[in-house]
């Protein structure tokens, strides 16, 4: 506790102030023990401040993450002419352009005769060509799946 006269810090148990030679009051005493609260009020309070500056860093860096996992998980867009367009050019003698449209009779036929040995392919693929901007939809590949979405 703190001397009520001199304001020098002195033992609790203390007679008198070693520094001014008073004796304590009972108002030091109140004095002492309002002091103590108060500091005790103040740790408390800078206890929960610190507290809530840790919550609120936790929230900060569960947004951060979310947001690195958005971002990570964005999604890949493929032209699916330009899809098509490629298996067409690499693999279009196997028939493989016309699986990938759906045309499963003529793929096979283009498959077994080797694209009529690739005059059917280079027709194809010439095709596919002068097709660039006629096909209204992506593959989507989202989520390790692929998938075809329509263009708005």
């Amino acid at each position: 506790m703190r001397c009520y006269y001199c304001k020098e810090e002195i033992a609790d148990d203390a007679l008198r102030c070693p520094h001014c030679g008073k004796p304590p009051t009972e108002e030091t005493k109140k004095a002492a023990k309002a002091e103590a609260e108060q500091e005790e009020r103040e740790a408390a309070a800078a206890k929960e401040r610190e507290e809530r500056e840790l919550t609120a860093a936790k929230k900060r860096e569960e947004r951060e993450a979310a947001a690195a996992l958005e971002k990570r998980k964005k999604e890949r867009r493929i032209n699916k002419h330009v899809f098509i367009w490629v298996g067409t050019f690499l693999f279009g003698w196997l028939g493989v352009d016309r699986f990938m449209r759906g045309q499963v009779f003529l793929g096979i036929l283009k498959m077994i005769t080797f694209g009529c040995l690739g005059i059917w392919a280079l027709i194809d693929w010439i095709i596919a060509l002068t097709k660039l901007g006629k096909y209204g939809s992506d593959f989507v590949f989202f989520n390790k799946k692929w998938s075809v979405e329509e263009r708005k």
